[in-house]
């Protein structure tokens, strides 16, 4: 209908409402959450500059800038929207960047020629879909499954669960049908790696994706892809025909009774999608607000139906591990961790990107041995993992290892493994304000505690900044704070005061100068 017409206009939505049998109440509470759709002006008009906590830590955004929300393009700042075409300070987005690697020890990565987008051409003759092949055509699936569960890989989208343990509670379940989604709503700040396989290796995922519906049951597989990424929307249209055409995808594939469908849906423009439960919600055409779990989807997901839903990465990783073995991918991990991971890097570094490396290497190993380190004469200030949403922390946890087991021993959480750096010209007061003001806009506005708590946090921040006349105490903003972990419906609350809990413990002297004197060490607050 926006394609259309340039904007949903209720007299649409009233005609539409007729037509569907529904409530015009419904389909206007759908219509009008995501950023990208409009009641008010044409869609090409939509334009401005990203304020998002990553972007922002390389320009000042002046109260005269039309903000617009985080578009993953983290590692080429700053992202700007443009005539509806995203693109960065020196011209067009470059989505194809090819992530660091080592050949000889990817899961990802593995077999990729590093030139570009791989064609069904070039992944089959690296080996593309013989694991699909080996799959359908012989072996027990408990088997297959097995193994995947002996490897020990486990979500790399935030939640860290065991892919195997998921995959079999789908297949052990009764009802029919079942279903295979990708979640491709990459919306974390300081996060981009999905990025790399959508545009480098979609072959890669819709074999990851086969495999899993010949495993579980399914014979239908959706991709929930972000609005941010239109280049992705069309090689992914081109690589499931392509997959039609050479029976890798639709009806007997290899040649047995085996068929697995693939249907592409494209976001509009919201972070809470990525929590599975409101991305399932939005598939389904409603208000994109977070279930309560239990039923867990691999019970009741999509339309009520047994569902499996993994991330990018995470699927990405399942041909490699079939192919090569439980012994090899363990030997890849560092410090006991077994796999690799992609990492991103952005903010005050030399060499943004993606790198796949060793789970378990160190922060420290990651941003000076892989990114380069700050930029000449500045020193590393602070650092956050899981994009913004896993922990805001000083430079004196340089030394902590990135895996699933380390950070929590110290608050954090590794998550979708996205790491932002901030140097000694940065105001981490601002960057906490910046990450709070994210939340504050992204809130479902389901539940209460995060619906208020992020705009209480939002505006403490604000008044320790100059920008505001906040009158909360340091004891009201630990009682918020633990009251969103504790009781927040999904995983933005309970992470939202996580960057706030950061600053005070590793900068309470800059959070004291700002409250008591009035002072930004980085000249960058509006005292």
């Amino acid at each position: 209908m926006q394609d259309e017409t340039g904007k949903i206009s209720t007299d649409s939505l009233i005609e539409l409402s007729e037509q569907l049998g529904l409530p015009v109440a419904d389909l206007t509470s759908a219509a009008s959450f995501y950023h990208y759709f409009t009641t008010q002006a044409a869609a090409g008009e939509h334009r401005g500059r990203c304020q998002g906590p990553t972007c922002s830590l390389h320009h000042q955004a002046g109260q005269e800038d039309h903000g617009i929300a985080c578009p993953g393009l983290c590692d080429q700042p700053t992202a700007q929207l443009d005539d509806g075409v995203f693109q960065t300070d020196t011209g067009p987005a470059d989505p194809y960047r090819v992530p660091e690697y080592q050949p000889e020890s990817t899961v990802v990565f593995d077999r990729y020629a590093g030139k570009g987008t791989e064609r069904m051409e070039d992944y089959v003759s690296a080996g593309g879909y013989e694991q699909l092949l080996r799959v359908v055509k012989g072996g027990d699936a408990e088997l297959w499954l097995d193994l995947l569960k002996e490897s020990g890989l486990v979500g790399r989208g935030g939640a860290a669960f065991p892919l195997a343990i998921k995959w079999q509670a789908v297949r052990g379940a009764e009802a029919e049908p079942k279903f295979i989604v990708c979640n491709a709503d990459e919306g974390e700040p300081g996060t981009f790696k999905d990025r790399a396989i959508l545009h480098l290796r979609p072959h890669l995922l819709l074999e990851a994706m086969a495999i899993a519906g010949a495993l579980v049951g399914a014979k239908n597989g959706i991709i929930y892809l972000r609005y941010e990424y239109p280049e992705a929307y069309r090689l992914l249209t081109e690589a499931i025909q392509e997959a039609e055409t050479g029976h890798m995808l639709g009806a007997h594939i290899g040649g047995t009774e085996f068929e697995f469908h693939i249907h592409l849906r494209r976001g509009a423009g919201s972070y809470v999608c990525g929590e599975e439960t409101a991305l399932l919600n939005s598939l389904e055409g409603r208000r994109p607000w977070p279930r309560e779990r239990p039923p867990y989807p691999t019970t009741r997901g999509l339309w009520d139906q047994p569902t499996v839903i993994n991330n990018v990465e995470t699927l990405a990783s399942v041909p490699a591990i079939l192919r090569h073995g439980v012994d090899w991918y363990q030997s890849l991990g560092a410090g006991g961790s077994p796999g690799t991971k992609l990492f991103s890097i952005s903010g005050r570094v030399r060499h943004p990107g993606n790198f796949e490396l060793p789970l378990g290497i160190t922060a420290r190993q990651l941003i000076f041995d892989h990114a380069g380190g700050p930029p000449e004469g500045h020193s590393v200030k602070a650092f956050t993992i899981g994009g913004i949403s896993g922990g805001f922390l000083g430079a004196e946890h340089l030394d902590l290892p990135l895996d699933y087991s380390a950070p929590p021993k110290i608050g954090a959480f590794l998550g979708s493994g996205g790491v932002v750096v901030l140097d000694d010209t940065n105001c981490p007061v601002e960057f906490a304000r910046t990450c709070l003001a994210f939340y504050a806009t992204e809130s479902c506005g389901k539940c209460f505690p995060c619906r208020i708590g992020t705009v209480r946090l939002h505006e403490f921040l604000d008044a320790l900044t100059g920008r505001g006349m906040g009158q909360l105490s340091m004891d009201d903003i630990q009682e918020i704070s633990q009251a969103m972990m504790r009781t927040s419906a999904c995983g933005l609350g309970q992470s939202a005061p996580l960057v706030l809990r950061g600053l005070l413990e590793s900068f309470a002297d800059e959070v004291a100068e700002h409250m008591n004197d009035h002072v930004c060490r980085a000249g960058v607050c509006r005292w």
